[in-house]
């Protein structure tokens, strides 16, 4: 199986660790009611290159593995998720596959994250 599309449905839980589907291109859940993290296991994919998780109830932040994968499609949009998005997701995609997550942070997004800011010294040298 290379291409899952369960978009759509009134599917709820959370997403299911998908490690042995190895041969994975294509996972689109987008429009159900899906909660909990997104998996970290997505990153142990290697062939993904489309994964919408849209339009769910996810939470927490963006899986730092999933910046590894080659994908040419990656769509958050509309969940509760947080955190800093790593800048190779970021990069090349449209910001409209982030937004309705108003607690993610990152470089070109409406929110820039505490460690982005620039710092500045002062003058007795320490960093503020």
């Amino acid at each position: 199986m290379s291409i899952v599309n369960l978009s759509h449905n009134s599917l709820s839980g959370h997403i299911p660790q998908l490690k042995k589907c190895r041969k994975l291109v294509s996972l689109s859940l987008a429009d159900n009611s899906f909660t909990g993290e997104i998996p970290s296991s997505l990153a142990e994919l290697p062939v993904l290159t489309y994964l919408d998780l849209s339009d769910n109830n996810l939470t927490g932040s963006i899986p730092l593995g999933l910046q590894n994968l080659k994908l040419a499609l990656f769509n958050v949009s509309f969940n509760q998720l947080s955190g800093k998005v790593p800048y190779s997701l970021i990069s090349g995609l449209p910001a409209s596959f982030l937004e309705g997550n108003p607690s993610l942070c990152g470089p070109g997004l409406p929110n820039s994250c505490s460690d982005d800011k620039p710092r500045h010294h002062s003058a007795s040298g320490l960093t503020t």
